[in-house]
């Protein structure tokens, strides 16, 4: 969130409006007023109010929020494979593979040997 949200103010306020609003979240949020404070939560108010009282701080952030604002964001075309892996909902268990993951299975366990003997293997 922007530091105008953090506030809830527009981005044009002006200083009385940016103070108001610092006020009245500050008396909600500080440590020290009790049912609804969060040192966590003023710290961030605060930050934000001397970042956007300050005319020279509040100017560099503008800029750096408006150039983040007009980067385009790439976006990839979703790849969709040509044809489902395990056949159609009509038809399941037919990949390829399928039969044979539980003829390893059936394999290894019907051999004694491994499955007595995996105690003392190691």
């Amino acid at each position: 969130m922007n530091l105008y949200g953090i506030l809830g103010i527009a981005r044009d306020a002006d200083a009385e409006t940016i103070r108001a609003a610092y006020r009245l979240l500050a008396r909600s949020y500080h440590p020290d007023v009790g049912a609804g404070s969060s040192s966590e939560k003023f710290r961030e108010i605060t930050e934000a109010y001397q970042t956007l009282i300050d005319p020279e701080r509040r100017g560099s952030y503008d800029r750096s929020l408006q150039r983040s604002l007009s980067i385009p964001v790439p976006v990839e075309p979703m790849i969709v494979p040509p044809e489902p892996l395990c056949g159609s909902p009509f038809q399941p268990n037919t990949h390829p593979h399928f039969h044979s993951i539980f003829d390893d299975l059936r394999r290894w366990l019907e051999d004694d040997t491994l499955f007595f003997d995996w105690p003392r293997r190691r």
